[in-house]
């Protein structure tokens, strides 16, 4: 029987990224819970982080000098997370 290519949205990608964080564990369980080869999950974020490196080349995940402490940048990505469930109820709101 042939394989299924699925398409996956970017929202659902950054989700993933985002909630997969930086540990390997973690990347493992967020790919299982959601459906997605692990493999696919590390493509995903290396995808986001050349994007980063592209945008923001002084970015502190992107360079080797940091700085910002650890807690500032986990408030960074605590703030980005809560915009994007915005995001999706904003969207949801406006049947977007």
């Amino acid at each position: 029987m042939p394989t299924v290519r699925r398409s996956h949205s970017i929202d659902f990608k950054i989700k993933a990224v985002f909630e997969a964080g930086g540990s390997q564990r973690a990347l493992k369980e967020v790919a299982a819970r959601l459906g997605v080869h692990p493999t696919q999950l590390s493509h995903w974020k290396k995808q986001a982080t050349d994007v980063l490196e592209t945008h923001w080349p002084n970015s502190p995940k992107t360079s080797g000098k940091s700085n910002r402490t650890e807690k500032e940048f986990q408030e960074m990505e605590r703030l980005v997370g809560k915009m994007a469930f915005e995001l999706e109820y904003y969207k949801k709101k406006l049947g977007c």
